[in-house]
């Protein structure tokens, strides 16, 4: 299974959406896809959650091998720092405190899939017109359902605000 993520912030209102698309096989038409939102105005924040997310879904799925897409350089390198580090301990080094939750929240991620064959790739975001069944046509989906969150997120606290 493959599965993209990716984050859209709006830092002003302090809303980030994310999006995950999760891809059984190449060119599936069976493709799932999901979005949410969280009040944070760090980007890499985002990303991380959008991961943990991901990555907590699939549990439920049950795949043999996943590997997860992601554009943020930032929020890969973290991950590899925490987790390729001989000294599992580095989770306590991350001084954001949200970071290191979502991170723990991967590493519980991690336990429940066992076995699973699991990597992690970098692709380049925002490639324009990308061709369809292609690692850059699903991180557009992933960032469409990023974008459909924080305007989720936007609505709901402008409401909020608006009904108080």
């Amino acid at each position: 299974m493959d599965i993209f993520t990716d984050a859209s912030l709006n830092d002003k209102e302090k809303i980030a959406g994310i999006g995950m698309v999760f891809v059984p096989a190449p060119e599936s038409l069976n493709v799932r896809s999901g979005n949410a939102y969280l009040l944070t105005d760090n980007i890499e924040t985002a990303e991380l959650f959008a991961i943990s997310k991901a990555i907590m879904r699939a549990v439920t799925l049950h795949p043999d091998t996943i590997r997860l897409f992601s554009d943020s350089t930032g929020a890969l390198r973290k991950i590899q720092r925490v987790f390729h580090h001989p000294d599992q301990r580095q989770i306590h080094t991350i001084e954001n405190p949200d970071q290191k939750e979502i991170l723990y929240h991967i590493s519980a991620s991690f336990e429940l899939l066992g076995d699973v064959d699991f990597s992690f790739h970098q692709i380049h975001g925002h490639q324009t017109k990308p061709t369809m069944f292609t690692v850059g046509y699903y991180n557009m989906l992933a960032d469409q359902e990023a974008s459909a969150g924080r305007l989720l997120g936007e609505m709901e606290k402008s409401a909020n605000v608006h009904s108080e």
